[in-house]
């Protein structure tokens, strides 16, 4: 309870100071808002200051926050809006409003100072004070844009440290054509690159990869289209695109022969160890290859120097993913053998000569692989190997061959063959799984494809061959293919998908000259008669047979035949239709039961003056001649002396 007397400020009266106490100890310690003082004025408390204070907080806290995100707002769009604008060149009259202009003047970059804004130029004199360089930072700017790099430029440099720049990295590259673009003939920056001459850049391109050992020997040439003449690959090159894909709508690398150059596309510089024949190394891939029609000449990739002599493929060189096509002389030709050499995933077509000519030079042949090799409508077949010799293999995978009509180049059926082999000499040969088919249409249907293998000239190879397939269908027409086809007499049908032929100890089989030799049932090779099988292991009738080569008709053919428990010798006739028993061996079990000869039989006649001695034919039966009692008799041996057989007396 207070006293409440009224009294004005600065009263002393006890009565006053008793009431100033308390009330001071309400409103610092009293729950409610608000006390009144000693003159009756209400005064906020502790409390009431609390409470007050926390909800302005709030509400603050609420300000600052939507503040915050006003100003980052309004940062955001300002930084959007601070970037410089694209240069202008300085001229009189132009308006110059905002901070973010930029002018050229003199090859330097200028913006106007925030203070002269607005103002509208005059002359450069007057109006010099109003602007500042910013060049650096222009160029910032414009090297963070999408297309910045363009104002780089690069000159390669040999590698002589750790990668640790731009340039560096870039020189780790691969060489790209379009480095050298610039040589084409034609070249114009922004034209059309299709209608340049590519062949001075395509050079100076390789040239420069190779013109250093220790920069990188690797030429990319994106994909496009390429028109050229001849180039020359160095050796130790790695050459390669974006793709041999034939749709021109699709991503792919293609050179492009030029009309009325009569030239090779790709040719090749060589080395040489010291003696008479040079040598290349390196790799071709993944582009591809189109000659020129009108052309009268010009192989798509010839392995010869720009002076015509030819170059031998070394150290395992490379010709993979490639498509060659419409070359007036051919497809690929290597003139001077392999040593080795491999070819994979290789597409040839419509090709004036062979898909791919490979033929042996004066030195010795080596390894040799031709990997998925696929053409069509090549002239006169689609591998052609030639005068290679027996010191090195040549293996063939899976070759796919289509004889078609080449427009191209006339009017006939072009390919009639999947592998022409001319004059090898001993050359082993193996060919791993291929199929051969015709599409030359006959009326409203076809004609049959030619031989799969074609061996010509006067020297034989020796070839197996692996699941061959020839296809001909019910309806083609024309005489049957073979699988294997030699002008000197071999004629082995299509339907024998393995076998073995050649200039070997051992023939598999070869139809007309008869000759054949089989393990397992005889129908396997059943095609003269029944028992014409060479040399028969197990099977129903196994047997052998002879063929002479320099007798008559009707009598080359001898045959030793097992049947039915019975040993036969026979004659047969040149068409195996007649054969004629002379000798029968007959038994029963384990033991022999009966010999019959059914000709008569001509025992040997020796003149009595020139019998050996007795003991050197114990046991034998001998013809005896006497000419001087003009009659003849026969003499046995009992391994001492020579006796009658007619009274058992000595001779």
């Amino acid at each position: 309870m207070t006293f409440g007397t009224g009294n004005p400020i600065g009263s002393t009266n006890p009565k006053d100071l008793k009431d100033n106490a308390y009330n001071l100890d309400l409103l610092l310690l009293g729950p409610n808002p608000s006390y009144p003082d000693r003159l009756g004025v209400p005064r906020k408390s502790w409390k009431g200051l609390e409470v007050a204070f926390d909800s302005d907080q709030v509400r603050r806290e609420s300000e600052f926050d939507t503040d915050q995100a006003q100003r980052a707002l309004e940062f955001s769009e300002f930084l959007e809006n601070s970037g410089f604008e694209t240069p202008v060149d300085y001229v009189a009259a132009l308006g110059i409003i905002r901070p973010t202009q930029i002018v050229r003047f003199g090859g330097e970059l200028y913006r106007a100072h925030d203070a002269d804004l607005p103002f509208t130029t005059t002359t450069w004199a007057a109006d010099e004070v109003k602007f500042f360089a910013v060049g650096d930072a222009v160029f910032r700017q414009e090297l963070s844009e999408p297309t910045g790099a363009k104002m780089l430029g690069h000159g390669r440099e040999q590698l002589n440290r750790s990668i640790d720049s731009v340039a560096g990295m870039l020189n780790a590259l691969p060489v790209n054509l379009w480095e050298f673009a610039h040589y084409a003939t034609g070249y114009v920056s922004g034209g059309d690159p299709e209608t340049w001459i590519w062949t001075p850049a395509i050079q100076a391109a390789l040239d420069f990869a190779a013109s250093d050992p220790k920069r990188i020997r690797a030429v990319y040439a994106p994909g496009g289209n390429y028109l050229t003449g001849l180039f020359y690959v160095p050796r130790g090159v790695d050459f390669y695109g974006d793709g041999s894909i034939e749709n021109g709508l699709m991503s792919a690398t293609r050179f492009i022969a030029a009309p009325g150059l009569n030239q090779d596309v790709m040719r090749f510089k060589w080395q040489n160890d010291g003696g008479a024949r040079r040598f290349w190394f390196g790799a071709v891939r993944r582009m591809a290859i189109f000659g020129d029609v009108t052309n009268a000449s010009g192989w798509g990739i010839s392995l010869r120097a720009d002076d015509g002599v030819k170059i031998a493929p070394q150290d395992t060189s490379v010709f993979e993913d490639l498509i060659v096509r419409r070359c007036p002389s051919g497809g690929m030709e290597f003139p001077d053998g392999a040593l080795p050499l491999s070819l994979n995933r290789v597409k040839l077509l419509w090709n004036g000569g062979p898909g791919l000519h490979i033929t042996g030079g004066t030195f010795l042949h080596q390894s040799l692989d031709l990997m998925s090799i696929s053409g069509d409508g090549n002239g006169s077949a689609l591998i052609k190997l030639s005068n290679l010799d027996g010191n090195g293999s040549v293996n063939i995978y899976n070759t796919k061959s289509e004889r078609r009509i080449n427009s191209d180049f006339g009017t006939g059926a072009q390919q009639p063959n999947a592998i022409w082999l001319e004059n090898c000499d001993k050359t082993p040969i193996n060919v791993f799984g291929g199929t051969h088919i015709s599409s030359i249409p006959a009326g409203g249907v076809f004609e049959k494809p030619g031989s799969f293998i074609r061996i010509t000239g006067g020297l034989r190879p020796v070839v197996s061959w692996f699941g061959l397939a020839v296809r001909v269908r019910p309806t083609d027409t024309g005489a049957d293919p073979a699988v294997l086809e030699d002008p000197s007499g071999a004629y082995i049908p299509y339907t024998r998908a393995s076998g073995r032929y050649g200039a070997s100890n051992t023939i598999d089989y070869t139809q007309s000259s008869a000759a054949y030799r089989t393990f397992g049932p005889v129908n396997a090779y059943q095609s003269i008669s029944v028992e014409a099988t060479g040399d028969q292991v197990a099977g129903v009738t196994p047997g052998r047979s002879f063929i002479e080569t320099d007798v008559g008709v009707d009598a080359k053919v001898w045959l030793e035949v097992v049947s039915g428990s019975q040993l036969t010798r026979r004659c047969v006739n040149d068409a195996g239709t007649v054969t004629n028993v002379y000798e029968r061996v007959n038994r029963s079990g384990a033991v022999p039961t009966s010999m019959d000869w059914l000709v008569p039989v001509r025992p040997h006649v020796l003149t009595i003056s020139a019998l050996p001695a007795a003991s050197s034919f114990s046991n034998a039966v001998v013809m005896i001649s006497n000419p001087a009692a003009g009659k003849g008799r026969m003499v046995y041996s009992d391994g001492s002396i020579w006796r009658y057989v007619s009274d058992d007396s000595a001779v």
